[in-house]
């Protein structure tokens, strides 16, 4: 049950960090959320470490209660039959409290990581805003500085050209000046 729980988290996790990395825009914008989902999934990995090791110490705990079970059977069943029943209900209950404290931490790690992904989507959207009116702001100035250059060349053209006409007006009028 744990393993499930722990593989659809971590399914869940690598999907909402491959999610993040598409959506990032800038390489230092991915720089800072890998980082932070490097963290996360590190964070990840250790809790699934604790869960492994805890599973297999009652992994042992049970082997061995088992073994000792085995060997007093013959001995006495009727108070082997009470002292498992008192066993399982007491493992029964440690367990019961050990997965509820485990599905506790895991809800409010959860809870903080939405936090923290709301958080840095809120960031992300608002930087993209900014991006996006400082490009539309230099844009405008590119064109109002293209469209100026090129009035001043066209208009210097035009003086060329009046002054080309009146040269040739003047050499055909007045052939002697050549």
């Amino acid at each position: 049950m744990n393993w499930i729980l722990l593989t659809l988290m971590a399914l869940n996790l690598g999907l909402l960090l491959w999610w993040m990395w598409r959506s990032a825009a800038g390489a230092g914008e991915q720089a800072q959320i890998h980082e932070g989902l490097q963290s996360l999934a590190i964070e990840l990995k250790a809790q699934q470490t604790l869960m492994g090791q805890q599973v297999d110490r009652q992994a042992q705990a049970e082997r061995a209660l088992r073994e000792d079970l085995q060997r007093s059977a013959s001995a006495n069943r009727q108070e082997l039959a009470q002292a498992l029943t008192q066993s399982l209900g007491l493992m029964q209950q440690t367990l019961q409290g050990q997965v509820g404290d485990a599905t506790r931490t895991q809800n409010e790690q959860l809870d903080s990581f939405r936090v923290q992904l709301a958080t840095m989507q809120q960031a992300m959207a608002e930087q993209w805003r900014l991006l996006g009116e400082a490009n539309d702001r230099r844009l405008t100035e590119l064109r109002t500085t293209v469209e100026g250059r090129l009035k001043a060349l066209q208009d210097d053209n035009e003086k060329r050209l009046e002054q080309m006409r009146q040269t040739v007006d003047e050499k055909r009028l007045d052939p002697k000046k050549d």
